[in-house]
């Protein structure tokens, strides 16, 4: 008897001592596949990070564009300015003609203030029709794709109905600012399903979380990943 007893003990704690073993390996293959989504995850938002900081510079220079577009006409308006004030400074004409010259250079000055306040008013316009943009996606609650995309291209066209000079250059900010976007969605999605397939292998079930990321004027899902369980 005391010996089926010693027998049973034994392999009572050999069951035991295996059953903790193979429960502490299964533990560290979870926290190795934790590990690798977490590793992710930072990388995914470097990506992110950097891709916005890009959409932001192209937004800069988009808006800087539209203000050179309308200087480059107030310059030109200046210089025949400063051209008349010469010829008046000059004593070369006679009493009449710098009366007619003055009158020229207050014209030109009421419309170089015009251009000026409506260069203004136009980038405020821009800038308003973005945030009415991003008012409208907000976090993405509720909203679909398809309305996403076609609140874009309802942006796009208001960025161009400002003015037809406008529209070559919000045609190279929209094209370069999708060229960020796309780059920043096809590399983080790679990165996450990569990433999701190592980790399940390690016993972590996990799935893309998509998140809604601001890129200049344009709200877009990105796919950061999310732990659910494990296999």
């Amino acid at each position: 008897m005391k010996k089926i007893v010693s027998i049973v003990l034994v392999m009572s704690l050999f069951l035991g001592f295996s059953t903790n073993v193979f429960a502490a390996a299964g533990d560290r293959q979870y926290e190795q596949g934790v590990q690798i989504i977490e590793n992710a995850n930072i990388a995914i938002d470097a990506k992110i990070a950097l891709a916005v900081e890009q959409a932001d510079g192209l937004q800069s220079d988009y808006l800087s564009k539209i203000r050179s577009i309308e200087q480059s006409e107030i310059f030109k308006l200046e210089q025949e300015k400063e051209s008349l004030k010469a010829a008046v400074q000059s004593g070369s004409y006679s009493k009449a003609d710098v009366i007619e010259m003055n009158k020229k250079i207050a014209e030109l000055e009421e419309k170089i203030a015009v251009i000026a306040k409506k260069t203004e008013i136009n980038v405020t316009a821009i800038q308003q029709d973005i945030e009415a943009f991003m008012s409208l996606v907000g976090t993405g609650t509720d909203v679909s794709n398809q309305d996403l995309y076609a609140a874009i291209e309802s942006l796009t066209a208001k960025l161009n109905s400002k003015s037809n000079k406008y529209v070559a250059a919000t045609n190279v900010y929209v094209k370069q600012l999708d060229v960020v976007i796309k780059d920043c969605y096809d590399v983080t999605l790679l990165m996450s399903n990569d990433a999701i397939e190592k980790a399940g292998k390690k016993g972590v079930l996990a799935e893309c979380s998509w998140k809604l990321v601001r890129f200049g004027h344009q709200w877009v899902w990105i796919d950061p990943i999310r732990i659910v369980g494990r296999h």
